[in-house]
């Protein structure tokens, strides 16, 4: 504007260089003469300047607070995230004043990046505050609609609730988006999928014991003695090792349950294990022909005549009863495939895929595992005496017995696939695929068992899918590094908690547990995306003790809506730090010549006096946000930890959109708007 009032006037008003003053003055004081006729030229401009900027800073003064209708007030940048982006992100809500609740005039959006989603996030918020509205909902649905159309990159997922609402809404969301099939649920209905706690060949006896142990103590509380836990332990780890040596190495809780409570019964198959194993390694009595995954996917539609199966290491495997009934297949390979293969002679007894070298590994192991079962059940179990046997078994029975009820075992409990109808035949359910097998094919699974029906089996059976889930997760760097799996996409996979308090564990000094499981599925590309009440509910759940600061720290990305307690308002406002600020003090003085009291009044008084007031200014430390900020937060807002990946920014105060009002407009509008217009 400056520069157009200089261009006018130039245009109009031409400066003579013939002026008498001009002249005068450049011959009486020449030094003087060009500064004023670069004045005299650059003038109307500066003056317009001037004037513009004490226009404007009157207006931003008196004016712009009480305008609520100014250009650009409230305007929304464009929508920073799109479907077919590079990489998933997350878009929390606006930010506006970082620290007050104020709009301003150009709002931004609360992004987190890539990176800092495999860091995981963690939302508190007090009954009633909007959740799952504004934060588990459109989130889950921004990561769902990634790629929803790559079949190759499209996120996988698992969901835990105890509602029973949050997974309709997931199928809503992959409906929407075009991931209808990709949809899978386990729950106690008649339909649905079954699943195996238990099923995880890859994860020592031991280590599933364990688990059964921990999760008997996290729902029963710890004893004082370490003992039970113990022989808790210890039982179901042989009841886990014998049972693995039957075929098909199929152990459910059932199982364990009931070797558990017969143990004559159990005594007699230990004793009969020895034949079996002799009559299995008697001689081969099948063929295997094992061929590259890279060329069983290329020649998929040539190879669908024989049934294969995954056997690890990039290989896929078929076997069959003869040597003639393989040898079409390798007549196939040989000739109009030209790709290489092994066949090998194999027991019908034992896991697909071994070699020789293998198979006579696993022959040694499987006599040495049974002498070990049969050396712990005489002289170990069978001696200790016989109120302690019935202890334990009890220990164990008081959980496991539900799952010898028919409408539990059904589904948590199932028959093992690999049988001839896997339980098809009498009307069960199917089982579940492989976990490892869910993730690379970007299906979503979702546990729907509301806490209503039965809160100890519900929350049993979540924390179990939950560790499963992260264990599985655990794997996959290492199948990341493996040659035969060089250039392949590896898709992010979404872990969503809603209610976290309820499947929470923690291993403190035991090798399980959430914050050990978080602290490494970075490299897995796990998005952690949890929700619970306030940091008191963690702590109440997960006992006493400081395990729960383990956790918290694991979760880099915290997002704070209103909360009901002080005791967790005053931890979230130390996790957001100190910063520093100027602050104002102020003192008074008053100073007499003469004091004295007065004879008559009794007043204390004097002569001439005088007074003082002085201010000063100095640094103080002080909270960013102080526990009252998280106690009388508004609906739909929030406070945000955020880290982008690199480092954790200051946290900011953020405006959150409910899902239903954007769905209900068809479009965004600002947060301000929104509020103004009653539509939450």
């Amino acid at each position: 504007m400056a520069g157009t009032a200089t261009m006018w006037w130039i245009w109009f008003h031409p400066l003579s260089l013939d002026d008498r003053f001009l002249v005068f003055i450049r011959e009486q004081t020449p030094v003087w003469y060009w500064p004023l006729v670069a004045w005299a030229t650059l003038s109307p401009g500066v003056v317009v300047l001037l004037l513009g900027t004490v226009g404007r800073s009157a207006w931003r003064v008196w004016f712009e607070r009480v305008s609520r209708g100014g250009a650009g007030k409230g305007t929304l940048p464009p929508w920073p995230q799109d479907a077919e982006d590079e990489g998933p992100s997350l878009v929390i809500g606006e930010v506006h004043h970082r620290t007050r609740l104020e709009e301003v005039s150009e709002p931004a959006w609360l992004v987190m990046p890539e990176m800092a989603l495999y860091t995981g996030t963690i939302i508190f918020g007090a009954v009633g505050t909007g959740k799952t509205t504004s934060c588990m909902r459109p989130f889950t649905e921004q990561l769902v609609n990634w790629q929803a159309g790559n079949e190759e990159k499209k996120v996988a997922g698992l969901c835990l609730e105890v509602k029973g609402d949050f997974c309709f809404d997931v199928k809503r969301m992959l409906r929407e988006c075009g991931r209808e099939d990709d949809y899978m649920e386990l729950n106690l209905e008649r339909d649905g999928f079954a699943w195996n706690p238990l099923d995880a060949p890859w994860v020592d006896p031991s280590s599933l014991a364990y688990t059964i142990a921990s999760l008997l103590n996290q729902l029963y509380g710890r004893g004082k003695e370490p003992f039970w836990q113990q022989a808790y332990s210890d039982l179901a780890c042989k009841i886990i090792v014998f049972k693995r040596l039957q075929y098909p190495p199929w152990v459910t809780l059932r199982d364990i349950y009931r070797y558990a409570i017969d143990q004559a019964g159990w005594g007699e198959e230990i004793a009969a294990m020895k034949g079996v194993l002799e009559e299995r390694w008697n001689c081969p009595d099948v063929w295997e022909v094992t061929v590259d995954w890279r060329a069983h996917r290329e020649h998929g539609d040539r190879l669908a005549e024989w049934t294969w199966r995954d056997v690890g290491r990039g290989r896929m495997c078929t076997r069959q009863d003869t040597r003639a009934d393989v040898e079409p297949l390798i007549e196939l390979l040989k000739g109009d495939l030209g790709v290489e293969f092994r066949v090998e002679e194999s027991y019908r007894g034992i896991a697909w895929g071994l070699d020789g070298q293998a198979q006579k590994h696993l022959k040694v192991t499987q006599v040495a595992e049974l002498e070990a079962v049969s050396r712990w059940y005489k002289n170990q179990w069978l001696e200790l005496a016989e109120q302690t046997r019935t202890n334990v078994v009890t220990g164990l029975a008081v959980f496991l017995g539900v799952f010898d009820l028919p409408d539990v075992g059904r589904k948590f409990a199932p028959p093992c696939p690999d049988d001839e109808d896997g339980g098809t035949a009498l009307g069960l359910p199917p089982c579940l695929p492989p976990l490892s097998d869910l993730m690379e094919s970007g299906k979503f699974l979702a546990f729907n068992m509301p806490a209503g029906k039965n809160p100890n089996l519900a929350r049993a059976l979540g924390v179990m899918l939950k560790q499963a889930w992260l264990s599985t997760l655990l794997l996959r760097p290492q199948r990341m590094k493996q040659p035969w799996n060089e250039g392949r996409e590896w898709r992010p996979v979404l872990f969503v908690c809603d209610e976290y308090q309820q499947f929470v564990t923690v291993g403190e000094s035991d090798p399980a547990g959430d914050e050990k499981a978080f602290a490494l599925t970075r490299q897995s590309k796990c998005i952690p995306l949890l929700a619970t009440q306030s940091i008191s509910s963690l702590r109440s759940a997960l006992g006493s003790g400081e395990s729960w600061r383990t956790l918290l720290q694991t979760l880099r990305s915290r997002i704070f809506l209103p909360l009901g307690d002080d005791a967790s308002a005053k931890t979230a406002s130390d996790l957001c730090g100190q910063v520093t600020r100027m602050k104002a003090s102020f003192s008074v003085s008053e100073n007499t010549s003469r004091a004295g009291v007065s004879w008559l009044s009794g007043r204390a008084g004097g002569g001439g006096s005088s007074a003082g007031l002085s201010k000063s200014y100095q640094e103080r430390r002080e909270p960013l946000f102080t526990p009252r900020d998280f106690l009388v937060l508004g609906n739909y807002q929030a406070i945000v930890q955020l880290f982008d990946g690199k480092s954790v920014g200051d946290a900011v105060r953020c405006f959150l959109m409910p899902d239903y009002v954007a769905r209900k407009l068809g479009r965004r509008i600002p947060w301000f708007r929104a509020k103004e217009r009653g539509l939450f």
